[in-house]
């Protein structure tokens, strides 16, 4: 027998299997057959593309490319139209779970926000802020307060207010 090249991984593992075998390191090997067996093709059920896998012929890979049956025209559309129903069913089935789990319920409707509604009526009247004005003066002279005077008039921001602004403020 002859030495085996060093970059040569199938003597590599020959040399190996033959130590398992034997018992004993550096006992001889019993002779085996030279060319291994190719492996078996994978093929990934998910891809519609088929991989490839290296064959081993000797020192040369081959690779081969694994060929699916063909399927006809009419499977095809019925392929087609099965997968999105069974997605439908999938959905439905789901829900069916999460409201039997009692994480969602049938029955319940969700609650909506209710808006504000500030009291503007008869109870008001308009007020024109001059030079000199603020907020709290404003508050002052009509006997409320700043909070009163922001919730008449909600589209001021802050207490800043500039001369010439009409300000919704209390009737005294």
């Amino acid at each position: 027998m002859r030495a085996p090249a060093a970059g040569d991984p199938d003597a590599a593992l020959r040399r190996l299997a033959s130590m398992g075998a034997s018992g004993a390191v550096g006992s001889p090997a019993p002779e085996e057959d030279p060319s291994p067996l190719p492996p078996t093709p994978a093929v990934d059920p998910f891809t519609a593309a088929p991989r490839t896998a290296p064959r081993s012929t000797g020192g040369a890979v081959r690779v081969s490319r694994v060929r699916l049956p063909a399927v006809s025209r009419s499977d095809r559309l019925v392929a087609r139209i099965a997968a999105p129903v069974v997605f439908l069913i999938a959905v439905i089935a789901l829900l069916g779970i999460v409201v039997d789990s009692g994480v969602l319920s049938a029955d319940e409707v969700a609650p909506t926000p209710t808006p504000t509604v500030t009291r503007t009526g008869a109870a008001t009247k308009k007020y024109v802020v001059r030079q000199g004005d603020s907020l709290s003066s404003i508050a002052a002279r009509f006997d409320t307060t700043t909070t009163r005077l922001k919730e008449l008039n909600p589209d001021l921001s802050g207490t800043t207010v500039v001369v010439g602004q009409k300000l919704r403020v209390p009737v005294q």
